[in-house]
C-alpha cells in the first residue's frame, strides 16, 4: 500500500488540488473535472478506444505495484 500512496504523492494531483477543482466545478456548473497530469489524455483515450485504454491502465497498474 505504501507504493500506491507514494505513486499518488509523486505523480498524481495533490488532494487539495483535487478538492479545490471539484468545489470550483460545482460552483461554476461544470460536468467534467479533469485534474492531474494524465487526466486529459485518459479522457481523450477513453473516447477513442476503450479497449486501448484498458490495456494502458493495466500496464500502468503493473508499474505501480512492482
Amino acid at each position: 500500500m505504501e507504493r500506491f500512496a507514494h505513486f499518488y504523492r509523486t505523480k498524481s494531483a495533490h488532494p487539495r488540488l483535487v478538492g479545490e477543482s471539484i468545489v470550483d466545478a460545482v460552483q461554476s456548473g461544470k460536468c467534467v473535472v479533469l485534474v492531474g497530469p494524465a487526466a486529459r489524455s485518459i479522457c481523450n483515450l477513453r473516447r477513442m478506444s476503450r479497449s486501448l485504454l484498458m490495456k494502458v491502465m493495466i500496464v500502468e497498474s503493473k508499474q505501480i505495484w512492482t
